[in-house]
């Protein structure tokens, strides 16, 4: 009896290990390296602060056509 999926290919199996341990890699280079790190976080809680900014802004100046009950 047939599977109803045929098998991976093996290029494929490993071309996605591949990608797996290229990923892994990366993240423990991360996290080793502080001084990254902390300009990345830096970085990331700028966006955040200026998002959280922006949203009560247009949230205020949106008019609102549906009354309240």
């Amino acid at each position: 009896m047939q599977k109803s999926f045929p098998r991976k290919h093996p290029l494929t199996w490993a071309l996605q290990e591949y990608g797996r341990l290229i990923k892994t890699v990366h993240i423990l280079r991360w996290y080793a390296d502080e001084i990254n790190r902390r300009r990345h976080n830096r970085q990331i809680n700028k966006g955040e602060a200026q998002t959280s900014l922006e949203y009560p802004v247009s949230a205020s100046t949106f008019p609102c056509n549906t009354p309240l009950v």
